[in-house]
């Protein structure tokens, strides 16, 4: 396999993950199991082996900053495959059971993610009604799989997820100033407490981040000092259009 370094560390091909499976190291090769194999498949230790401290632990994961894009049109990662536009942005703004299939089974998106000309970070659920390790959890998956998308050559709009004022440094570090950013707030519209939370989240992210501009998925939802982009949440419009 080849590899290349980032940072000082030593990185597998990406390219190639994506259109074989990767052999286990040859040094190692005859003390793993099968049943480790599947362990490491199951939980995608290929695709993130370079992120691996010498102790084990993950690396923070650093997105870099997406600059001068002008967003005209999303489409849901389940109907990526089927549109006929490749210039529209893919969004992970779904239900997480739906998006779950790509981090099960990553190789088998990549290929097709990779001809739209821009992606933004899924969006796995994060919010307060979630135990602590859950929404660092999903972090993890929101932040390993955009990094994924990135290190073989995927434009990754990062995805702001809207969460707990504990977990904001886990949103916003690592993440390069200066770029398009993307949010949604969906969970956002249905009560006071909702919305301001969701309001104090984003007027966090622009002054750490200091965004170039900000696409907005799920209602309009005003926000003063940096430049938005709406798209409505295609549930909603289907509902209002009269159609199932």
């Amino acid at each position: 396999m080849a590899k290349h370094y980032y940072e000082g560390v030593l990185f597998p091909d990406f390219d190639s993950l994506i259109t074989k499976p990767s052999a286990s190291p040859s040094n190692c090769s005859e003390g793993i199991s099968k049943h480790r194999r599947q362990i490491e498949q199951f939980h995608n230790i290929n695709f993130l082996r370079g992120l691996l401290t010498p102790s084990g632990s993950y690396r923070p994961i650093r997105l870099a900053a997406v600059k001068d894009i002008v967003p005209t049109s999303l489409v849901a990662f389940t109907k990526s495959s089927q549109t006929k536009s490749k210039d529209s942005i893919v969004h992970f703004f779904e239900y997480d059971h739906v998006i779950e299939r790509f981090w099960k089974c990553p190789r088998r998106y990549l290929q097709m993610l990779k001809r739209h000309k821009v992606v933004i970070g899924p969006d796995f659920s994060v919010n307060c009604s979630l135990p602590t390790e859950i929404n660092e959890w999903n972090l993890f998956l929101n932040r390993s799989l955009s990094y994924i998308m990135s290190s073989i050559g995927i434009t990754v709009i990062p995805n702001l997820s809207v969460c707990p004022v504990k977990l904001y440094d886990r949103v916003f570090d690592c993440l390069e100033p200066g770029g398009i950013y993307a949010v949604s707030n969906v969970q956002a519209f249905g009560d006071y407490f909702s919305r301001h939370e969701w309001y104090k989240f984003v007027h966090e992210a622009i002054r750490l981040l200091h965004p170039q501009s900000l696409i907005i998925y799920g209602n309009r939802m005003p926000v003063a000092g940096v430049k938005t982009y709406y798209f409505e949440n295609e549930n909603i419009k289907k509902l209002r259009n009269g159609r199932k």
